[in-house]
């Protein structure tokens, strides 16, 4: 179900297959076969299709016959268990990079040595 909301939303973007299938860094023939089934889809590859028709990625699965881009019948809840995840995922990622800040600090001997300079 999922692969005729992608097409959908694609065609309400007035996107090209060509021009999806070039933004995910594929053949147009790659493209066809994830969207014709013949091929899996990887999860990074929905989140970028996610990405590049700007809708959530509960839209694309979302199940309902007409998904309307920017609106869905998913529910509240769907959005807020994916805006959990992604800031967990924020928060892990901020953890790593601190940790790796602290590394290159005892590596090189200078505090701050990693922060950002205007």
């Amino acid at each position: 179900m999922f692969t005729e909301n992608i097409e959908r939303i694609r065609k309400l973007k007035k996107l090209s297959q060509r021009e999806l299938a070039e933004s995910l860094g594929m053949s147009t023939q790659n493209y066809n076969n994830m969207v014709n089934k013949t091929k899996n889809f990887w999860v990074s590859d929905l989140l970028k299709i996610a990405e590049i028709l700007e809708v959530p990625v509960t839209t694309l699965l979302d199940n309902s016959a007409n998904p309307i881009v920017g609106k869905s019948s998913a529910r509240v809840s769907d959005y807020k268990a994916e805006r959990d995840y992604y800031k967990d995922l924020y928060e892990k990622s901020q953890s790593t990079v601190e940790s790796l800040a602290r590394s290159m600090e005892a590596i090189t001997g200078k505090k701050g040595a990693t922060q950002k300079r205007n």
